[in-house]
Order: structure tokens, then C-alpha cells, then sequence
């Protein structure tokens, strides 16, 4: 679920915001709310949808519940993200 959600909310191809945030929700129950890539899935989901500030706000909490040191390839992913919802700006894959 967590992948075809990111799919959906990522690929402008296939992009369905809503289908994305109803998948992205229901992984998001059975993976819990403390995983940074969940939670990257909700941001990228939320901003699909235009919720610029609820993105801002999951994206900045998956970067704080990830380890010092530890996944930096996710982390930086996550940070350009950020930077981009902050703009407004939905993830493009």
C-alpha cells in the first residue's frame, strides 16, 4: 500500500491525489506513525492534495524521528522534499 500510494501521489502519469491519500492512510495504520518513510508517503500524499502544511509538518517529523546518522540517502530525500512543500511544490518522480 505504502508504495502504490507514493505512486499515486509522485508519478503525474498516473497520479490520483485522492486514491494516494486513501492508500497512504490506510498504511499508514498498519505501519504506525513513527516511520520516517511512512510518514515521507503522508507528506508527498498531503501535498499531492494540496495540504502544503500538513506535508510541511509530516516531512519535518519523519526527519526528526530518524536516527542521527542513519539513512542519509532517505534523509537528504526528505529535506529536498521539505523544501519543496515549503514552495508549495508536490513531489514529481
Amino acid at each position: 500500500l505504502q508504495q502504490l500510494a507514493w505512486l499515486l501521489a509522485t508519478r503525474p502519469a498516473v497520479r490520483d491525489p485522492a486514491a494516494a491519500l486513501k492508500h497512504a492512510g490506510r498504511a499508514a495504520t498498519l505501519v504506525g506513525p513513527r516511520s520516517p518513510s511512512m510518514l515521507d508517503v503522508l507528506a508527498a500524499a498531503e501535498a499531492a492534495n494540496g495540504n502544503f502544511e500538513l506535508a510541511v509538518t509530516l516531512a519535518t517529523r519523519a526527519l526528526a524521528l530518524m536516527p542521527p546518522g542513519k539513512d542519509a540517502e532517505l534523509r537528504a530525500a526528505i529535506e529536498t522534499r521539505l523544501a519543496g512543500y515549503r514552495l508549495k511544490r508536490m513531489h514529481d518522480e
